[in-house]
């Protein structure tokens, strides 16, 4: 981890990430260099957690049935890649040195069943003490927009909600990545609330139909952006949370969608045309 301006002790936050992005972040509390800290903490999110896997998965049936798994290993590969490189720049520009690492194994005890459940619950209270209320405040927000119109009528389908609305607004943004299917631009915003809204999103608008409808090149394009792109709202409030910079949580999801984009643009423009 020394060429990323990280010590060892990164590795346990970064492998949490494969899971959760929420407790990866928070599990950087236990390095001792701020900046090494907020390095690891900008890495975890390019972990793919389980709740892209659903995605992932769907997407490797579509194009790749026999060897999916493989797509799957690939998708995952790629991610964690560009992560490195993007957290080598990054430790460029903020000037990060690598820390000294020696860790003094102690000797290993049995830990009683009862001080487990106490100190799990203390947890997930002060979670939901410091993170609980902004997702369900966040929840209810995308109930509403896709549930009613501009004019506040109930809309049986999401043709004409205001998250539908939204997303045709925004389209063009997303037409040089090859992203020009309305359903999956809303899927993405869906995204930003929970990562697993995607996929349940996606299915609403008869996703086989819809997957096998779509160029493969702007499929791939799709995933990419979408392993890539701004992490769910838990994430972004667990970050603001521990890193309590002014702005920080604007600035953590604009660099996401920003990396996002770049290399969803090199792909689907260099990489993906051979497709």
């Amino acid at each position: 981890m020394r060429p990323f301006k990280l010590s060892g002790k990164a590795v346990v936050s970064l492998i949490l990430g494969f899971g959760c992005s929420v407790p990866a972040i928070a599990s950087t509390k236990t390095l001792e260099n701020k900046k090494e800290r907020f390095l690891t903490a900008l890495l975890v999110p390019f972990f793919p957690c389980s709740a892209k896997i659903p995605l992932i998965t769907m997407v490797a049936c579509v194009l790749f049935n026999e060897n999916k798994f493989l797509f799957v290993l690939i998708s995952y590969i790629v991610s964690t890649l560009i992560g490195l490189v993007v957290i080598f720049i990054t430790s460029k520009i903020i000037k990060c040195t690598n820390s000294e690492f020696c860790l003094e194994l102690p000797p290993y005890r049995t830990v009683p069943f009862k001080k487990i459940v106490l100190d799990s619950l203390l947890k997930v209270k002060n979670f939901t003490k410091r993170s609980g209320i902004l997702i369900i405040l966040f929840s209810v927000l995308l109930w509403f927009l896709n549930s009613f119109s501009f004019n506040f009528t109930f809309c049986p389908t999401t043709e004409n909600t205001m998250l539908f609305t939204i997303s045709k607004i925004i389209a063009p943004i997303f037409y040089p990545l090859g992203i020009k299917n309305g359903e999956l631009i809303t899927s993405l915003l869906f995204g930003i609330f929970a990562k697993e809204a995607v996929a349940s999103s996606l299915s609403i608008f008869n996703l086989t139909n819809l997957l096998n409808l779509i160029p493969i090149k702007s499929l791939m394009a799709f995933l990419l952006f979408f392993i890539l792109y701004t992490p769910c709202v838990s994430t972004i409030i667990t970050f603001k949370k521990e890193f309590n910079y002014k702005c920080i949580g604007l600035i953590f999801t604009i660099f996401y969608f920003i990396v996002a984009y770049i290399c969803t643009f090199i792909a689907y423009n260099l990489i993906f045309v051979f497709f």
